[in-house]
């Protein structure tokens, strides 16, 4: 059976649905069931996160609005802040994991989801400036065992 995957730009789709879930399954679900009543299509939607172990799992479910609430924030802002907030946290102290998860949702059928977290740990441990010129997610800024 032949499967042509399509994007939101693809099908007319310009709007995104608020993710007011507390949990990365609560948002991956919301816009996945956006997204396929808006297509009509069955949608794959994920969400997901970087959970720092000395900031009590921060930022989490909020990881782009946890500095800004009106807003999200940019990649070079959640670098700086993480790394302020860390700044006095010694370096074996410095673990962190990603969690994400995904959902198909079918309008009218139903929806199915699976998440997770990274299989290893994310460390900082080296880190403590930002990488000078360089734009990157903030979760690949901290390197782990490779």
């Amino acid at each position: 059976m032949p499967v042509t995957l399509v994007g939101l730009a693809d099908v007319g789709i310009t709007e995104a649905p608020e993710e007011t879930g507390i949990s990365f399954q609560e948002n991956a679900i919301l816009k996945a069931k956006f997204y396929a009543e808006k297509s009509k299509l069955p949608t794959l939607a994920d969400d997901g996160g970087l959970e720092i172990d000395a900031l009590n799992g921060e930022p989490g479910v909020k990881s782009h609005r946890w500095i800004h609430q009106d807003r999200e924030d940019t990649d070079e802002e959640l670098i700086q802040y993480t790394l302020d907030r860390m700044k006095d946290i010694v370096d074996t102290n410095r673990g962190a994991q990603l969690r994400t998860g995904s959902c198909v949702s079918h309008s009218g059928r139903g929806s199915v989801y699976l998440g997770g977290k990274s299989p290893r740990d994310y460390s900082a441990a080296g880190i403590k400036e930002p990488l000078e010129g360089v734009s990157v997610p903030l979760a690949s800024f901290f390197a782990g065992d490779q």
